[in-house]
């Protein structure tokens, strides 16, 4: 970053090397990688309106610093009708091309991420109302 302090913050994640001289001029050097380590932040709704009304239309988590997740959804009957690992990927309220019928859907979100600076796996069940 050319920072001469003796505190660098850094705004991107990645690999850091570090040249120093002593007092007497003598050079050391060492490298890192800085990660995020925060703490992971979820947002996930109960409701949603696949009706194209452009107001809630699409199920999705709001979600920061988390490193991994499955999540899925289950009809009443128990039949996983919608499932993704990625945190920016909505559900439409449809399944095969058909929309899905009104009703209470059931949300099983696993993911992980850090807690006090460590890597934790984290389980949610959460029901969700789909209203047409």
């Amino acid at each position: 970053t050319g920072d001469t302090t003796q505190w660098i913050d850094v705004k991107v994640t990645g690999d850091y090397y570090v040249v120093v001289r002593d007092f007497y001029g003598c050079p050391g050097n060492d490298g890192d990688t800085v990660e995020r380590r925060c703490p992971v932040f979820l947002e996930i709704p109960n409701a949603f309106t696949p009706n194209a009304d452009g107001i809630n239309d699409v199920f999705f988590v709001v979600a920061n610093d988390v490193v991994e997740m499955d999540l899925k959804i289950y009809n009443r009957w128990g039949a996983e009708i919608y499932q993704s690992q990625s945190i920016t990927d909505t559900w439409d309220g449809y399944m095969n091309g058909k929309p899905v019928p009104e009703g209470v859907y059931v949300v099983l979100l696993s993911y992980s991420g850090y807690e006090n600076g460590q890597l934790k796996q984290f389980n949610q069940r959460i029901p969700l109302h789909l209203i047409r």
